[in-house]
């Protein structure tokens, strides 16, 4: 009986052991050997578009300055990876990892800071985003079994996750998918059928007078909100000012616009006057999820919220976001 038991201790912990082991192995496949020595400094960084296949997926991600010139590929995943929604935030690379096929716009938050890589033990659904004056950020779990919309902080170290803010079934009953967070308050912003302001230190919350949304960014003084809108397969950006929630811009693209590479996110410039997104450069010719030869059909763009002119900025790559460099822009390269 003795010998039946100890076998039976043995038998788990190699189970244990072999199971561990995969898991170690495919967290740390993720990266590769040489880790990036230091971020470029662009304007924008953007997610390079990528097909449905692994073996398309290169760990790669984009950087240009916003009037299109030195743009720089750099891969900071191992190939079969896809590297999502990356931010630079605080001298910090922020960016979601998956080598999933069905994922395309989430992942494993990690970070790079002075040439080192940081797993964070979070699944994001998108971007996340700094609160306030805090030092938390707020994101959106990828698997709701997981949670729905909780708080971290992140350091030199890592990323430490507090607590979720709303349930999975809170966010259902609310109506609420995504969430933004403020610049100058301590509040954040969730959108969705229904659209809400929560304050995180008296814990209330006011509804808002939006129309449904798939995802909301609020400008760097917090004055204007700048949405997404999905219907029917077109893509649509609305610009609100934030006192009256008064239409300022709204912009439309034809339906050709797919919901797997459409506009699904958009970003700030750090002065407020422009916001940076992505789109196909032709609805004609919208590139297709799968077929690498659509590489060049998605266009990062930022349109100029005072006269309404749309410019391109460069092909290849979707979820851009513009940098804050302390307010000094890139756009004329450094001697």
């Amino acid at each position: 009986m003795k010998t039946d038991k100890l076998l039976l201790w043995v038998g788990l912990f190699l189970i244990g052991v072999m199971c561990c082991g995969s898991v170690a192995w495919r967290v740390g496949s993720i990266f590769p050997k040489r880790t990036v020595l230091s971020i470029p400094r662009r304007d924008i960084v953007y997610q390079t578009y990528v097909t449905g296949s692994l073996k398309d997926r290169d760990g790669k991600l984009g950087f240009v300055n916003q009037d299109g010139s030195r743009k720089e590929v750099i891969t900071v995943a191992s190939k079969g990876s896809v590297v999502h929604s990356p931010m630079v935030e605080g001298g910090m690379l922020l960016f979601l990892v998956d080598d999933w096929p069905e994922i395309i716009h989430g992942g494993a938050l990690w970070i790079y800071h002075q040439g080192k890589a940081f797993s964070c033990d979070l699944r994001l659904a998108w971007r996340p985003s700094r609160v306030g004056h805090t030092k938390q950020y707020v994101g959106r779990h990828l698997w709701l079994d997981d949670g729905g919309i909780g708080l971290f902080r992140l350091d030199q170290k890592g990323c430490h996750f507090d607590h979720d803010l709303f349930s999975p079934a809170e966010m259902r009953s609310l109506g609420i998918t995504a969430v933004s967070g403020f610049h100058t308050e301590d509040k954040i912003l969730l959108v969705g059928e229904h659209a809400y302001v929560y304050e995180l230190h008296t814990q209330q919350m006011e509804s808002l007078a939006l129309p449904p949304m798939i995802q909301c960014r609020l400008s760097p003084d917090d004055r204007q909100i700048a949405c997404v809108k999905d219907e029917g397969g077109s893509a649509w950006i609305y610009v609100f000012w934030a006192d009256d929630f008064s239409l300022r811009l709204k912009r439309h693209w034809p339906s050709k616009e797919l919901p797997s590479t459409g506009i699904r996110d958009l970003s700030w410039s750090p002065d407020g006057k422009e916001i940076v997104y992505h789109r196909c450069v032709d609805e004609q010719e919208c590139g297709v999820v799968g077929d690498p030869k659509n590489l060049q059909t998605m266009g990062i763009y930022r349109l100029n919220l005072d006269t309404g002119e749309e410019e391109l900025v460069t092909t290849g790559g979707i979820m851009p976001y513009w940098i804050d460099w302390g307010g000094v822009s890139t756009e004329t390269p450094s001697p």
